[in-house]
């Protein structure tokens, strides 16, 4: 649910070695929550993650080389505070980024390819039934939302 504490899942295979003290960063644009200086996650590699609520960027700090071509798995808990934008996730929103600042091949921030929806509209459409110049018409809003309503939700 949007607006909501998440937990976030991100794998990634990067071309170049990522070495003790380097770091990727995970831009999570209107993510909210407290900063916090140590996240719990699980992972596959030895790292330490952050959570900076005011660059909205979640960041992972490596404690050991994780060599080029390796496939990196981290599971952020929910229980860490990150809370996803109150107007939801888009799939595969452009503006979530991942960078890294690796010595052997840094790269600046690049789309993550594959991002799923959260509390976002997956259709909308707006009809005027019998709509003329000076009359009165049937507004018709359609929606489909990927997730469900409960009391109290506004759309």
């Amino acid at each position: 649910r949007a607006n909501t504490s998440t937990s976030i899942t991100l794998h990634f295979m990067y071309s170049k070695d990522i070495r003790f003290a380097e770091t990727v960063t995970l831009q999570l644009p209107l993510f909210a929550g407290v900063s916090n200086p140590l996240l719990a996650f699980t992972s596959s590699t030895s790292v330490t993650a952050s959570w900076d609520a005011f660059t909205y960027s979640l960041q992972l700090t490596w404690n050991s080389t994780l060599s080029a071509g390796t496939l990196a798995h981290f599971e952020i808990l929910g229980s860490n505070g990150i809370i996803l934008p109150i107007r939801g996730v888009e799939a595969n929103e452009s503006h979530i980024t991942l960078s890294t600042n690796a010595n052997d091949g840094s790269s600046s921030a690049v789309p993550v390819l594959l991002t799923e929806q959260v509390g976002a509209f997956m259709h909308s459409s707006l009809d005027f039934v019998g709509a003329a110049a000076s009359m009165p018409a049937q507004i018709v809003l359609s929606y489909t939302l990927n997730c469900g309503l409960e009391v109290g939700d506004i759309l």
